[in-house]
């Protein structure tokens, strides 16, 4: 008698799970980025374009976005979400595995003004997300 009970918790506990592997979710790739663009002499550039883009190998998550920096120099771009289950995730992850080929978050962010440039790594493990930009003599990428 005890085990019938025992039966429906367990499968009920199996079915809660299942469900969970295969229902996609949202999860950060990487934080806001808040920059601070100067000139040399260190101080702030306004109206200056910047850049973030970014990409998540092995899903779906790209992105591109352009802002302009305040009068005090500033510009924040919001934090970047990817979409998928713990099986997509896990399945991607082992093929990329197998392939040897490139999994996870990578991002850049770019600054152009008058012919002044640059640029910074905001993949996971090389920023903070608090980004000081000093712009220097040098042809903007984007053009």
């Amino acid at each position: 008698m005890r085990l019938i009970p025992f039966l429906a918790v367990l499968g009920a506990i199996a079915l809660v799970l299942m469900i969970a592997a295969f229902i996609p979710f949202s999860f950060t790739v990487l934080p806001e980025c808040r920059i601070l663009v100067t000139n040399s002499a260190g101080k702030p550039v306004d109206n200056a374009e910047a850049y973030e883009t970014g990409s998540y190998y092995g899903l779906r998550g790209s992105w591109s976005e352009r802002r302009v920096t305040d009068r005090e120099g500033q510009v924040t771009f919001p934090a970047r979400k990817v979409r998928a289950s713990l099986v997509q995730r896990g399945l991607v992850r082992m093929v990329t595995r197998q392939f040897h080929v490139p999994y996870g978050p990578v991002g850049m962010v770019s600054v152009c003004d008058e012919g002044r440039y640059a640029e910074q790594d905001i993949s996971p493990g090389k920023s903070d997300g608090n980004i000081k930009l000093v712009l220097a003599a040098g042809r903007c990428r984007r053009d």
